[in-house]
């Protein structure tokens, strides 16, 4: 036998998966060369410097010469798995408009609507219909643009706050402080992941988590919408429980949250 070590075979990582493994590199030691991150990783030095400059545009690292430096920075309060709103848009996409189709026959007859800013709530405003006085109060930017385009006749709202540049939604105290005289039918939000054997759900920031925890208590009824590819993913930001739900919507159809009437 050769005294030589076996040659392990590893199965290819996902883009986003080693851009996350690379970011927490970066956090962890504060700074990587390019060639060392390509020999942890196992990937080329030319795959490293695509990811770099990915990570660079999010705001979540500063490319230096040879490698990158961590930043500490209002972006980087993000868990790293979490994509940029345009990025998000195009993940799982079938699978949003699946839920989006289920999420607006359990809407029916409902008025007024809290749409968070995740990409399924978008997908959600997509697929609703036009019902003269119907009111949506959206929480991000994009979600209120394509209301305003594509339901000219609909009554659509943006509530106040800070926007993160990355994901478009509204934060912070003015976020709290203008929902404060608002009640809707339902609010319909999703997040980054859910954990079943916790029936815990988490979400990427800090300040998102307070903005949404706000929205499900200035509604009547609380809708989670959230495909598959999320189930058993943790997060760094524990929004809430199952039981704060009326209904849990995935790609698979509607089931009943735990939440009870009061």
């Amino acid at each position: 036998m050769s005294g030589r070590a076996p040659v392990i075979a590893c199965a290819v990582v996902l883009s986003d998966e080693r851009r996350r493994r690379l970011l927490e590199l970066i956090q962890r030691r504060g700074s990587v060369t390019i060639a060392d991150a390509g020999r942890r990783l196992g990937v080329s030095r030319m795959t490293i410097h695509r990811d770099l400059e990915q990570l660079a545009g999010r705001e979540l690292v500063r490319k230096v010469h040879g490698g990158a430096v961590a930043v500490a920075n209002h972006a980087s309060l993000y868990d790293p798995r979490a994509a940029s709103f345009k990025e998000r848009l195009v993940a799982n996409a079938d699978a949003k408009r699946a839920i989006a189709r289920h999420v607006v026959r359990h809407l029916q007859g409902a008025r007024t609507l809290l749409l968070d800013a995740s990409s399924t709530a978008f997908y959600v405003a997509e697929a609703l219909p036009e019902p003269e006085g119907t009111f949506v109060l959206a929480g991000g930017l994009p979600l209120f643009a394509d209301l305003q385009r594509r339901h000219p006749g609909m009554r659509v709202a943006l509530h106040g706050g800070e926007s993160l540049r990355r994901t478009g939604s509204l934060v912070g105290p003015l976020a709290i402080a203008s929902l404060s005289e608002v009640r809707v039918d339902w609010a319909i939000v999703s997040c980054l992941g859910v954990m079943e054997d916790e029936a815990a759900v988490y979400d990427a920031h800090p300040e998102e988590v307070e903005v949404k925890r706000a929205y499900l208590e200035h509604a009547r009824r609380r809708l989670l919408a959230v495909d598959r590819s999320k189930f058993g993913v943790s997060g760094a930001y524990r929004f809430t429980d199952f039981g704060a739900f009326d209904a849990i919507v995935t790609e698979e159809g509607v089931r009943k949250g735990g939440r009870r009437s009061r």
